[in-house]
């Protein structure tokens, strides 16, 4: 089914900078021993939100019996309902792919030799493994904090200099 869209999609995008924004703030102002987990969930959704405003589609919403004659609201979804980074990067279309593979720079706290791909299946659990702190974690759960940061920015980067395309 064809739903029409406008890649990136600026309100999935709007609220992936602000998931960002507090990983950033989490990062400059709060011991990492205080709210690490708090940082790394944020830092992932806005990678989460970031991915799935680059594979989404418009929803119309009839507000007649609410609103009136007339009134509709358009809201956004994705087209892949997962919150796993590797998945979500896998179903975007290929020309996307290909774009943010070809803009990818390595993080200077990657070791040599680290693709786009490695770091999102590295971090593509992030969300899930962070956001509950107190269930009990498996072996070797954990995320690097910067890292996980320089992914989400490189996100940022990329989508918010990508022009809108209507498809």
């Amino acid at each position: 089914m064809n739903h029409e869209a406008e890649i990136p999609d600026s309100q999935i995008v709007c609220q992936a900078k602000q998931f960002l924004a507090t990983a950033e703030l989490l990062l400059k102002h709060v011991p990492y021993v205080v709210a690490p987990s708090a940082l790394k969930c944020n830092a992932a959704f806005a990678i989460e939100l970031f991915i799935k405003s680059l594979d989404s589609h418009w929803v119309m919403h009839n507000l007649c019996d609410e609103m009136g004659a007339g009134a509709s609201a358009v809201t956004s979804k994705s087209n892949t309902r997962d919150h796993d980074l590797d998945v979500l990067f896998e179903n975007l279309p290929d020309d996307v792919k290909t774009h943010l593979t070809d803009s990818f720079r390595q993080p200077t706290t990657s070791k040599d030799g680290t693709t786009l791909k490695s770091l999102l299946s590295r971090y593509s659990d992030t969300f899930e493994v962070e956001r509950y702190i107190f269930e009990k974690r498996a072996e070797g759960a954990s995320h690097p904090i910067r890292e996980i940061v320089d992914l989400a920015r490189f996100f940022g980067e990329v989508v918010c200099s990508m022009p809108p395309v209507r498809r």
